[in-house]
């Protein structure tokens, strides 16, 4: 082959090449140009078209077939959803049937009158403290009281003179200022002596018990100094008492004022309790709440301190709640639904669910009192849904 022709060839290739080039350039620019359009139009599209979920699906099943299976349908009840709450609970006394007795000054135990376990009246005197303080408040009573007698005397020669115009008008009304402030005397030492209890002796305190009741704790010894905040005696009605029931937060909303409850002691007694009151909140550390139980039985074997069980039974607040039976309710895609009856089959339809007790359940809001709604074996609708769901790629 000649050099010429050789060049020749060599020109021709790389002329092709570079059309080659040019032509691969301006395909890549059109396709960049055209792929942002297409993405919109497809984006577009998917707006227009979102997709399905299993609540938008009517689920197609043959009357023999719900015939055969049991589902029932029904119209939504009207009532209320009763309930039962098994909490722990205390036995305790209401306010005014315990006390803590102490001495109201300081001062020595002479005398001890009552023990443990036994039962004291109100105002009954428990023990007797030897009292420093006792001796000086029984001598400013004394004194006041003295003044005060003087004063009534001079008051009244006072009024006498005056009367007869042989004193001025002031010294009667000095006499008069003065007896004022005796009598005030008087009955501030007079009203002290009674709040201490001082004992007819003048030197001594008498401890007495404030409620009816029974000793249940006792720290009093002959002999041992106390100071006016001392506890000696701890003293209960056990005739009054009330059950502090303990409920969870999760419970909280549902138990009301005067709904009734079944007291369970550890010998297998049952009694009879209303819900008396409850806090309005919950414990921050056991988050839970209190409810304040009254029993309808006053005579009962419940010891104060024993821990039992109570057995609350709630209803839903509105006698005309709408309720359905339980069987009613499905869990689909984290929902509460129930299945509406179409002309060829049930729709899922999604509600919201208040109490549930006793086989019913409560619907605070989603459902119309005239659908028909499938009351029983509805967990098979349910099975018919998920088998007929077209599969994920």
């Amino acid at each position: 082959m000649s050099f010429s022709k050789t060049i020749k060839i060599g020109a021709l290739l790389g002329l092709t090449a570079i059309v080659f080039l040019l032509v691969g350039y301006k395909l890549a620019n059109w396709q960049n140009q055209n792929v942002p359009a297409k993405q919109e139009k497809e984006s577009v599209n998917s707006k227009e078209s979102p997709v399905e979920t299993p609540l938008d699906k009517e689920i197609v099943i043959q009357d023999q077939f719900i015939e055969s299976s049991g589902i029932k349908v029904s119209k939504a009840d009207v009532g209320q959803v009763s309930n039962e709450i098994l909490a722990p609970a205390l036995v305790t006394t209401p306010p005014g049937a315990e006390a803590t007795v102490i001495a109201r000054v300081a001062g020595t135990i002479k005398q001890i009158y009552k023990r443990l376990g036994d039962t004291v009246k109100a105002g009954e005197t428990v023990a007797l403290v030897d009292s420093l303080e006792a001796t000086r408040m029984t001598a400013e009573r004394k004194s006041a009281i003295a003044k005060l007698e003087l004063a009534k005397k001079v008051f009244a020669r006072e009024s006498m003179l005056f009367e007869k115009g042989v004193t001025p008008r002031q010294d009667m009304e000095a006499a008069q200022s003065a007896l004022t402030v005796a009598e005030a005397e008087a009955s501030e030492t007079q009203s002290l002596a009674r709040a201490t209890n001082i004992a007819p002796d003048g030197h001594s305190i008498l401890v007495v018990s404030p409620v009816d009741g029974k000793v249940t704790a006792e720290t009093a010894t002959v002999g041992a100094f106390v100071q006016p905040a001392t506890p000696l005696f701890s003293i209960a009605n056990d005739k009054q008492i009330q059950i502090n029931a303990f409920i969870t937060a999760q419970d909280f909303s549902k138990v009301k004022v005067g709904d009734s409850a079944t007291i369970l002691s550890r010998n297998d007694q049952e009694y009879s309790a209303k819900v008396r009151s409850i806090t309005p909140s919950v414990n921050g550390s056991n988050q839970t709440a209190t409810a304040i139980l009254t029993l309808e039985d006053k005579n009962t074997s419940l010891v104060i301190g024993e821990g039992v069980q109570v057995r609350l039974h709630t209803v839903s607040a509105n006698q005309s709640d709408m309720i359905v039976p339980e069987d009613a309710i499905q869990h689909i895609e984290g929902r509460d639904v129930v299945f509406i009856k179409t002309k060829v089959g049930f729709k899922p339809h999604p509600v919201v669910v208040g109490q549930r007790g006793n086989g019913y359940a409560q619907i605070l809001s989603g459902l119309d009192r005239n659908l028909l709604v499938a009351t029983q074996n509805a967990f098979l609708i349910k099975a018919e849904m998920i088998k007929n769901a077209p599969e994920e790629d």
